[in-house]
């Protein structure tokens, strides 16, 4: 200090500073790593499951870290801004927020897009600890915890129908108390919080849950959920958090952005990014709002049936659990004009007979994805995504050939398109890894 005022610091003084904060951000991101396994798939998250901030809730349809240091490495220009249009379980945001980063997320499932705000707020450690302190300590389940969701489906708490149910009696209570007194914790900790709760709901009930939605555990009558066990799994999710959090404890000058909204609406009118990276859901006719249906009522995000209806039917075109409204497709390209004819000549061998139009409406879902991205990054920069292929009545969709296509359509340059990875089919058709994960590279024109 001279005179009061304090001396801002010279080129030389700035210059270190910048350089002392780079390595900083490197250490950190070694030590974020050092937990994933490089010997698998970077398209795949199996090798990233026990990363901090990760591990805060398993979720298995997502790349690693490493695929997006791996693009951004790629680039020919510099990178100061991501944006995943189809923001799952935030780890595009989140390396970007290690890698010093801004970024901007879009994520239609409302459950989701509070994961990833959870892993991109910073929280004060010691005041989350203790506010979970206070939820647990305090915890009482009152007769209103006890109650049927309305519009939930009949099977969530005992005895449900026909003896199957998803929550015995007292984890149900004492997990809708916990939700309930997360509630009045203060934005960014209530957000972590009920994320963390989330992350025990499937381990806490007599399901198990994969790609097509739940099933019920081996012996699962004989499987009783206690208030104490409940109790503990929350508690050891909270002490993994915060473990994390202390040890990634640093200023974070990043800014990130997440919408809770359809990527082929928003994107119109999100900030300008330097690179987008994104995995939209696989045309394999998984139903995600079938997948996340216990987060989803369980916290609170759904209230009602109508809001579970207008959730659905909001999603992307990759499956045919509902009837999605007549639309007028556009001319599809030579490769979908191919597989649309080879499909609609199978229909009657197809287990679903609208396979054909979801499969075309997905692609033209897409195309209006592309066609968006275009006004939301700038000139020259690229456009990555992860996609699968898919297989019906034995005709293969060849889902990285077709966006090809779609994207150079739309005016992109198709930079390359690398295979990631081999994946099974399903046991109707042998098994075998006969289908490919891609990664399609395009590169924005004028």
């Amino acid at each position: 200090m001279r005179g009061g005022r304090e001396c801002a610091p010279g080129p030389r003084a700035r210059k270190m500073t910048e350089a002392s904060r780079a390595r900083v951000l490197d250490d950190a991101n070694r030590d974020w790593l050092c937990a994933q396994r490089l010997d698998l798939p970077v398209s795949s998250n199996m090798g990233s499951g026990e990363l901090p901030f990760q591990r805060w809730f398993r979720f298995k349809e997502a790349y690693a870290p490493a695929f997006v240091k791996n693009m951004v490495a790629s680039c020919d220009y510099p990178v100061r801004h991501l944006l995943d249009p189809f923001g799952g379980s935030g780890t595009t945001a989140l390396t970007a927020r290690m890698e010093g980063l801004d970024s901007t997320s879009i994520e239609i499932n409302p459950f989701l897009a509070d994961v990833i705000r959870a892993k991109v707020s910073p929280v004060s450690v010691e005041s989350f600890r203790e506010s979970c302190q206070r939820i647990v300590g305090g915890l009482r389940v009152v007769k209103g915890d006890y109650q049927v969701i309305e519009g939930a489906p009949v099977t969530l708490l005992e005895p449900g129908l026909n003896d199957r149910f998803v929550y015995g009696r007292e984890a149900y209570g004492v997990l809708r108390a916990l939700n309930r007194r997360i509630g009045k914790l203060e934005e960014d900790e209530g957000r972590l919080a009920r994320v963390l709760l989330g992350s025990i709901l499937v381990e806490c009930s007599n399901v198990i849950v994969n790609g097509k939605g739940r099933r019920y555990r081996r012996n699962w009558e004989s499987r009783r959920v206690s208030r104490d066990d409940v109790v503990q799994c929350f508690e050891g999710a909270v002490e993994r958090a915060v473990e994390d959090l202390t040890k990634f404890d640093r200023e974070d000058r990043t800014e990130h952005a997440v919408y809770t909204d359809d990527a082929r609406s928003k994107l119109s009118s999100v900030p300008s990014a330097d690179l987008a990276i994104f995995s939209p859901p696989y045309p394999n006719s998984f139903d995600y709002t079938d997948v996340y249906n216990l987060e989803l009522w369980m916290l609170g995000y759904f209230r009602t049936a109508t809001d579970n209806a207008n959730h659905r039917a909001r999603t992307l075109r990759s499956h045919v659990q509902i009837k999605w409204p007549e639309r007028r497709f556009g001319t599809p390209t030579p490769k979908l004009a191919r597989v649309k004819k080879a499909l609609e000549g199978r229909r009657g061998e197809l287990w679903n007979r609208n396979i054909p139009e979801m499969v075309v409406g997905y692609f033209d879902d897409l195309e209006k994805v592309l066609t968006s991205l275009k006004g939301s990054i700038r000139e020259g920069a690229f456009v990555v995504a992860a996609v699968g292929d898919s297989q019906y009545g034995g005709v293969k969709i060849d889902t990285g050939g077709i966006l090809s296509e779609i994207g150079e359509r739309c005016g992109y340059e198709l930079e390359d398109a690398m295979e990631i990875r081999s994946m099974r089919a399903s046991w109707q058709h042998g098994g075998g890894f006969d289908l490919a994960e891609t990664a399609i590279r395009l590169r924005r024109g004028a």
